[in-house]
């Protein structure tokens, strides 16, 4: 095979992800990425990727939510660079930094945010019914956190309890 067809195949099969593949008609792309931590949170090449896995799931547990509950997802902090993820008192193993973690809130019909444990209820609904996989499912005291795998077969489907206790995530089942 002759380098130019080599070159061509290789045009052909390989998509670029820029952050503008990150906005969708449920999130603006920054959404993925915001902090108030005054901290680049940019992410990179590689980190898209996984960025872009998790807002494809992410994305169809939205519109699964709308069409069921006429609920929907809300984004408080999706990937996390490490300056930022130590900044805010993330876990030193936090998928945030991988882009394929996300903590949420679920907003009902009438625009009020749900108890984190029953919007769990209603996202591990949806996830079951569609047939979306997922590592984990965490419910905190503020917020739900929902981690991926970029491998579904990888992925636990683990639902549990994580509260921070003396500066450590202590995680229990649900």
């Amino acid at each position: 095979m002759g380098i130019l067809k080599k070159i061509k195949d290789f045009v052909i099969t390989t998509q670029i992800i820029t952050i503008d593949d990150l906005e969708t008609k449920n999130f603006k792309k920054e959404e993925w990425f915001q902090t108030n931590t005054g901290l680049d949170n940019t992410p990179k090449l590689g980190i898209l990727t996984c960025l872009l896995h998790t807002s494809k799931k992410i994305n169809l547990c939205n519109d699964a939510l709308l069409k069921k509950y006429k609920a929907k997802i809300k984004l408080n902090s999706a990937y996390r660079s490490p300056a930022v993820n130590q900044k805010v008192g993330g876990s030193p193993t936090s998928k945030h930094m991988q882009g394929l973690a996300s903590d949420i809130d679920i907003i009902d019909e009438n625009k009020k945010e749900m108890a984190p444990k029953d919007g769990a209820k209603l996202l591990i609904d949806i996830l079951k019914e569609n047939k979306i996989s997922f590592d984990k499912i965490l419910i905190e005291k503020g917020c739900i956190h929902i981690q991926f795998n970029l491998n579904d077969k990888d992925n636990k489907n683990f639902v549990g309890f994580a509260e921070l206790i003396n500066g450590e995530w202590v995680v229990t089942n649900a």
